[in-house]
Formats: structure tokens, C-alpha cells, sequence
């Protein structure tokens, strides 16, 4: 396994951080926006902007819909967690 301050590994940037954050803070279980924005530290009358905001999570495979909740696919989980453990974060 490698170090975290191992040059090979690619740092990660804002973009990526921000999604792994958002992956992270929907949970196993899923939630819906007013939560999500609550557990992302902002006011829960976010919502309508953080679910404008989670859209390309969707489209590019990471997040489902599921009866009104965001839910992480396993292509998400799988992504969060290959990458939290190549940053040595996991």
C-alpha cells in the first residue's frame, strides 16, 4: 500500500474532493436534499439548489434517485472507497 505522502498518488482536485464529500455525507442509506444540505454544513432551505447541484452525480452514474432520496449506486461506493483508500484515507 502506499504512503499518502507518496508522490505517485494523484492528488485529488477541488471537483473531486467535493464529490467524495457529497458521496461521504449521503451515507449508506441515502437522504433526501434538505438533508444532504444540512449534512454538508448549509441551511436545509438549500435543498432545491443542492438537488440542481447533485445532477452530474447522477448523470455520470454515481448517485440514483429513489423514491425522492439521493442514494449512492455501487459504482459510487465503489469509487469512494478505492479512492479514500489510495489516499490512504480509508
Amino acid at each position: 500500500m502506499r504512503e499518502a505522502n507518496d508522490e505517485s498518488i494523484c492528488m485529488p482536485s477541488r471537483g473531486e474532493i467535493e464529490t467524495l464529500c457529497i458521496l461521504h455525507a449521503i451515507g449508506p442509506s441515502g437522504c433526501r436534499t434538505g438533508e444532504l444540505a444540512v449534512r454538508l454544513g448549509l441551511s436545509a432551505t438549500l435543498a432545491e439548489v443542492v438537488a440542481e447541484g447533485m445532477e452530474r452525480l447522477v448523470i455520470v452514474g454515481l448517485l440514483e434517485r429513489v423514491d425522492g432520496r439521493f442514494a449512492v449506486t455501487e459504482h459510487g461506493r465503489e469509487k469512494l472507497k478505492g479512492r479514500l483508500a489510495e489516499l490512504g484515507l480509508a
